[in-house]
């Protein structure tokens, strides 16, 4: 079981023309509410017991990142980064939540998650500011790792900058 309510369950061999389909596997947990209108969840990582997403807007500098505990936080998740232009990629871990603002060309970081980054608490961190396209993100202990969506010469490159 994880922590989130969900339950892996055992499923039958799929084959060409069956899609076998698993089936009282459990309770989902319902941890904060769907995005507004105009906003959808696109990503998801955890870290240090709090679950992380995005709500993206298409339209100007309305997309965010928000954080909950993954026991729940009573419908009013955190706010960790708000007014991005459009976030691309998101990765969490020990040292803070990253994410890629591909409109921006930005890998950014919130070193303080439980505390937020928006308002008027600590302002998110610029790791790296002119990426072409930043897209699907990961960390390890020393780096952020990025793949460039668009744009010549990078277009397709996995990337890397200093945490």
């Amino acid at each position: 079981n994880s922590p989130f309510g969900l339950q892996s369950c055992a499923r039958p061999a799929v084959t060409a023309t069956d899609y076998g389909a698993a089936t009282n596997c459990g309770t989902v947990a319902n941890l904060a509410p769907a995005p507004g209108q105009g906003r959808r969840t696109q990503d998801v990582a955890t870290a240090k017991g709090v679950a992380y997403w995005t709500e993206v807007s298409n339209v100007g500098a309305n997309s965010r990142v928000l954080g909950c505990a993954v026991t729940g936080c009573n419908g009013t998740p955190t706010v960790i980064a708000n007014g991005e232009e459009r976030i691309d990629g998101l990765a969490a871990d020990a040292e803070g939540v990253y994410w890629t603002n591909g409109a921006a060309g930005t890998i950014r970081v919130c070193r303080n998650p439980a505390a937020g980054c928006a308002g008027t608490n600590a302002a998110p961190i610029t790791l790296a500011d002119g990426a072409s396209n930043p897209g699907p993100i990961g960390t390890d202990q020393s780096y952020v790792y990025y793949a460039a969506k668009g744009g010549a010469p990078s277009t397709g490159a996995l990337l890397r900058v200093a945490k």
